[in-house]
């Protein structure tokens, strides 16, 4: 089984501080050139690339940065759907990745609130040869397991997912086209509105990936993270959110030091702000009957 070449990753302005982080961490876990693949909003276009200035530095020579601008006709299909929680229209941003790329073999997606650990290598050793993907299997997303009507049907995260293109490229072309149009089938019922469709395209489709190759913020409480391959900060509040009391925060602030991001660039300061504004007007919609 060949090596993953190549990488692909949704890019949104709030979560620059994650992008940051992923790819430095990504650009010491290779031991070979990679291509990372960035699919983003043409209105944060200027934004992606000020964040990507920050790092060349780290990542010359190793990381090759694509930049996928999302079509108008795809965008407007993302924003149809109804969000729930801190999901945006980026989280849809993946299922389009196979019509958009140029590229070929196998690959790996992976969230912007990761931090890569371990060599490549060990991750591409985890690409799956009897199935298209390999994913880690975790509990349904709240409301998830009743989206489908399968409460016991086996459900996987989506935040690190590695693709047999090579053997599967068709199927995963047709699996993932087929999760867009599932998730206009769930929107306003699902609070994983992505990664449900994923996993009823999917269904009876995908490997499990062993636990620390996507080592969770809830995982082993009382283990140490260092188990994890590639640590996923899971959940709404992240590390870089000044005061979140993040599970990841001490390895998120030694990535932050490795890529040279100053101390006061290292933390958002404003989320709360932000979260309580949100949830204000969610109020307030819901006194007027909106």
């Amino acid at each position: 089984m060949n090596t993953v070449r190549r990488v692909f990753l949704a890019y949104e302005p709030s979560y620059w501080r994650g992008l940051l982080c992923t790819l430095g961490s990504l650009s010491r876990s290779i031991e070979d050139y990679l291509v990372a693949e960035i699919m983003v909003q043409p209105c944060y276009l200027a934004s992606l690339k000020r964040t990507l200035a920050r790092i060349r530095w780290i990542t010359s020579g190793k990381i090759e940065f694509n930049i996928i601008k999302i079509t108008g006709a795809a965008l407007r299909e993302c924003k149809a759907f109804e969000y729930s929680g801190h999901f945006k229209p980026e989280i849809c941003f993946r299922t389009y990745y196979f019509e958009f790329s140029n590229l070929s073999g196998n690959a790996a997606y992976i969230d912007i609130d990761t931090i890569v650990r371990k060599s490549l290598s060990q991750i591409s050793s985890a690409i799956p040869e009897n199935m298209p993907i390999a994913a880690r299997a975790h509990l349904a997303c709240h409301t998830s397991s009743s989206t489908d009507g399968s409460g016991s049907k086996k459900y996987f995260n989506s935040g690190v997912i590695l693709f047999n293109n090579e053997s599967f490229d068709n199927e995963i072309y047709e699996r993932m086209s087929e999760s867009r149009k599932l998730m206009a089938d769930l929107s306003g019922r699902s609070v994983c509105l992505d990664q449900d469709a994923l996993n009823i395209a999917f269904e009876h489709r995908w490997e499990e990936l062993p636990v620390h190759f996507n080592y969770m913020t809830d995982d082993f409480q009382d283990r140490s993270a260092s188990e994890g391959i590639i640590l996923h900060a899971t959940g709404s509040r992240k590390p870089w959110m000044l005061g979140s009391g993040h599970r990841f925060t001490r390895e998120y602030i030694e990535e932050a030091e490795a890529i040279g991001l100053p101390p006061w660039n290292r933390y958002d300061a404003f989320w709360i702000l932000r979260r309580l504004g949100k949830r204000s007007i969610q109020v307030i919609k819901k006194i007027n009957g909106y």
